[in-house]
């Protein structure tokens, strides 16, 4: 089951950038920079405006800031 809702799928201690780097992480053998990077490509694909330009982007914010409602 792939949990739609930001609140519910995310933990809301961490950013979302770092979430997903840490699930790439787990998954291949690659540093934390290039984990990073890989975040910023994935959120990139899946049609996130600019999501690693800016001091406050997607991947640095936290899942509750990054909901529609």
């Amino acid at each position: 089951m792939v949990f739609q809702d930001a609140l519910t799928a995310l933990s809301p201690y961490y950013s979302v950038g770092d979430q997903i780097a840490e699930t790439y992480r787990r998954h291949t053998r690659c540093t934390r920079r290039a984990a990073a990077e890989r975040a910023v490509e994935l959120l990139g694909v899946v049609g996130i405006p600019s999501p690693g330009r800016g001091s406050t982007t997607i991947r640095t914010s936290s899942p509750a800031a990054c909901g529609s409602g």
